[in-house]
């Protein structure tokens, strides 16, 4: 009988072949993230360049959509912009068995994976170490400070009938040594909170990248999660009050 070999181990030997990667990069190791994420949704960091490119994995909240997906980011954490920013949704390929190892394969088939992939190689994004992945919670010690992240909130209307408001935010960067600074800031309305969920870290220079989370109202009242990112420099642009 004529074996042929499954569809995520094909896409894995066409990248290695043609795909430039990072030192030490492992596109196996995507692979396996892909599946981590898939078994237990939640921001996965695929690792950081030396020129403060940021990779990784997220949740999307489906909605009345249903199903499974993954989102895909890329960003630029120095200047805070999104260089990819696109979902895979597991309608959208074609899963030949059941389970989540099998949608895995059939994910990490998509164009939009190899897209990603794609993407990571050329922007030298550099595996991070072991279990650092995941993100890290708030408060850590940096080289020289204890860092922590606060959100602040400004209710600006009450609009939703089932409790969300129109708000203005800001999530601030304290250092114990340094004073303050703010990392980011927006509107949002019909919103119920906004969480900084934690950091991913380089080891490459003293910068991390922030993710928060803000809870908006969906259909009649859900709390639907929507993912950002934001970069943010450790050791400069604070202020004492």
């Amino acid at each position: 009988m004529k074996k042929t070999l499954p569809l995520f181990m094909v896409t894995i030997l066409f990248f290695a072949l043609s795909v430039p990667t990072a030192s030490g990069q492992n596109l196996a190791w995507f692979q396996d993230r892909l599946l981590s994420y898939l078994e237990k949704p939640r921001v996965l960091a695929m690792g950081w360049s030396k020129d403060g490119k940021w990779a990784a994995v997220s949740p999307v909240d489906t909605g009345g959509r249903g199903g499974t997906a993954v989102r895909l980011i890329s960003m630029d954490a120095i200047e805070d912009t999104i260089l990819f920013d696109k979902a895979v949704w597991s309608d959208e390929v074609e899963q030949i068995g059941e389970g989540t190892v099998s949608l895995a394969e059939a994910m990490a088939g998509s164009q939009t994976w190899r897209d990603f992939l794609t993407l990571c190689g050329r922007l030298r994004i550099a595996r991070p170490g072991e279990g650092e992945e995941e993100l890290q919670p708030f408060p850590f010690q940096s080289r020289s400070a204890l860092i922590g992240v606060r959100t602040d909130i400004t209710v600006d209307a009450d609009v939703g009938e089932y409790g969300s408001k129109s708000i203005s935010y800001r999530l601030v960067a304290e250092s114990s040594a340094k004073g303050e600074k703010t990392i980011t800031s927006g509107k949002v309305a019909d919103a119920y909170e906004i969480v900084a969920d934690g950091y991913s870290l380089s080891p490459f220079e003293p910068r991390m990248v922030v993710a928060f989370s803000i809870f908006r109202a969906g259909f009649e009242g859900d709390r639907v999660r929507m993912n950002g990112f934001s970069g943010c420099k450790l050791d400069t642009g604070f202020k004492k009050k």
